[in-house]
């Protein structure tokens, strides 16, 4: 049944119509009733009639205005209006609002039940464009996933093409793909599946907040994006998603991401990055990001770094973007490996470079925090006292050092 709201200042005239118009022969059903263009307006927004009758003059708002109203509030309603008066100006003005019918009181049935059999009709009509467009959208959704999913196998290398093939075949799709400045894979594995529908929607979440294009795709083998390798700030905040969820729920993942390639035909390089990562990874929230180096050479790489920067205090970050991992798997690595922290690390290597600056005499102890990038010598004195068990001038004495 089609819902019809009637909107008329006249009681008599409402009674009428819903006592002598048979309003299910049309398939319609009298849902509600209002007796001014303010109440017509409030019961619309409230019912959401597929048919509103209204007379043409009414208290606080016209038909015509209330019209208006109910246009902005309800989709798909229709309208018919009733009046006793016979101007050309209302006339027109209701065709601009699109009403179905325009009916001269005193109200002639059978011109009234033959309006609404058109409305009728009109909804009818409607409804089954409706069907029809939903149907298409689904077509279409689905023809654009199997593209999607095509070209995702294409990129990973499940399906071979030649480079030639694959530009041709990309520069045809509705995406900037070809246009991004690099390209990296990111794969997580999970021992539950049902966790991946809702990863794909953090992972799309962090994309688009960081502005990072990507592709996503859920397929046997877990989770595989594509993204566009310029800002890897995502994956930070990826892995603290992971650790929530894995915290909060004890679903396990694991997380590889495969080297930066500039070229769409390397992209497989990338993918086979983590294929080969994912084999011998333990689960762990921390995603393990390809380098081209060992372990080792990671660590290596931030000793160095660390002691030729002796003064600058190198962020997590920072020494992150030299080694292309994650800060968190960096930190993680760095202390299995050597049995201390980052933070302890600088610290050893600055009280030994101010244990030989000690021994030079001429310099004042707040040159010597300064030049190992201490603001405050009082600090300093706290942190060489608490490394060598000796305050700067017991460590001078000691050594033969003396100011």
């Amino acid at each position: 049944m089609y819902s019809v709201l009637i909107i008329d200042d006249e009681e008599l005239s409402r009674e009428g119509l819903i006592e002598f118009i048979p309003w299910e022969n049309f398939g319609f059903k009298v849902v509600g009733e209002a007796s001014d263009g303010l109440e017509g307006v409030a019961l619309a927004k409230k019912l959401q009639p597929n048919l509103a009758i209204c007379d043409i003059r009414m208290p606080k708002l016209s038909g015509l205005q209330m019209i208006e109203k109910i246009k902005n509030e309800v989709d798909d309603c229709f309208f018919i209006i009733l009046s006793g008066y016979s101007d050309k100006d209302y006339f027109h003005l209701a065709i601009e609002l699109n009403v179905c019918a325009y009916i001269e009181k005193p109200l002639e049935i059978e011109k009234f039940m033959r309006a609404l059999k058109d409305v009728a009709t009109k909804i009818e009509r409607q409804k089954q464009q409706r069907m029809e467009n939903e149907k298409l959208k689904h077509r279409v959704m689905k023809s654009h996933q199997l593209i999607y999913n095509t070209m995702l196998d294409m990129l990973v290398g499940k399906i071979r093409f030649d480079e030639g093939d694959l530009n041709k075949w990309l520069t045809n799709q509705p995406s900037p793909f070809l246009q991004w400045s690099g390209y990296q894979v990111l794969r997580i594995i999970s021992d539950s599946s049902e966790a991946y529908q809702m990863l794909e929607k953090r992972c799309a979440t962090l994309c688009e907040s960081q502005q990072v294009f990507y592709l996503s795709q859920i397929t046997d083998e877990g989770l595989l994006l594509i993204f566009e390798a310029k800002n890897n700030k995502w994956l930070e905040l990826l892995e603290l998603v992971l650790k929530e969820i894995s915290t909060d729920t004890n679903i396990r993942f694991k997380g590889a991401v495969g080297r930066s390639v500039k070229e769409i035909d390397q992209i497989v390089l990338s993918y086979e990055d983590t294929v080969s990562m994912l084999k011998t990874m333990p689960y762990s929230y921390h995603l393990h990001t390809y380098s081209g180096s060992t372990g080792l050479d990671i660590i290596d790489t931030v000793k160095r770094l660390i002691q030729e920067n002796p003064k600058k205090d190198l962020s997590n970050t920072e020494l992150s973007s030299h080694v292309y991992v994650t800060p968190q798997y960096m930190c993680a690595l760095f202390s299995e490996e050597t049995g201390m922290t980052i933070t302890e690390y600088k610290t050893q290597i600055r009280m030994e470079k101010a244990k030989e600056l000690m021994l030079d005499s001429r310099l004042k102890l707040y040159e010597i925090a300064d030049i190992l990038g201490y603001d405050n010598a009082k600090y300093f004195s706290k942190v060489f006292k608490k490394y060598t068990n000796q305050t700067p001038r017991e460590y001078r004495k000691s050594h033969g050092a003396v100011e």
